[in-house]
């Protein structure tokens, strides 16, 4: 248990890091060997249209999109965007599939 809480926290000080930078990071993929998955960093602009869609629509109203992964799972075979949307000082992560829907 340790081991995960540990890959967590370093996981996302990763993506804290490369979202402060500005820089491009379009290509940085992460392979987290604990939970199986293969997480790619995307920027918001290139999401799929019905992804970014959904994120317009009123459920998400007000709710910023910050840092968005492809994550693809070798255990599941699921593979999905996982988004951080920020409102104010609350912040929500959301899993989306190519067409916009929600996945559990």
């Amino acid at each position: 248990m340790k081991k995960v809480i540990i890959a967590t926290i370093a996981l996302a000080f990763t993506a804290y890091t490369h979202a402060q930078t500005g820089t491009d990071t379009s290509a940085v993929t992460i392979n987290t060997a604990l939970s199986g998955d293969t997480r790619t960093l995307v920027n918001i602009s290139d999401l799929p249209e019905a992804v970014k869609t959904t994120l317009a629509s009123e459920a998400y109203a007000g709710w910023k999109p910050n840092v968005a992964y492809w994550v693809e799972s070798t255990t599941t075979k699921n593979a999905y965007y996982e988004i951080e949307l920020t409102k104010g000082e609350d912040r929500n992560t959301i899993k989306l599939d190519k067409a916009g829907q929600p996945v559990k």
